[in-house]
């Protein structure tokens, strides 16, 4: 249980610090694979193909890794 409150505090850490994208959409946790990542919204969105590849080209979004729930187990 303490782990899981210091992995939430985290995550609402992350969030306050870093709450816009560099683009100046919201950021989110996402989970993947076991890691938390706080990344733009707008990455969540997109499908990928031709049109996310040239969104990628002309706009930067964040992504930064919160918490790797791995290292945490250990």
């Amino acid at each position: 249980m303490v782990q899981d409150s210091a992995i939430l505090y985290q995550i609402e850490h992350a969030e306050q610090e870093t709450p816009f994208c560099a683009c100046g959409d919201l950021m989110v946790p996402i989970d993947t694979d076991g890691q938390i990542w706080l990344e733009c919204r707008t990455i969540q969105s997109q499908e990928g193909g031709a049109v996310a590849l040239l969104m990628s080209l002309f706009a930067r979004h964040d992504r930064q890794l919160i918490v790797d729930c791995f290292d945490q187990a250990a």
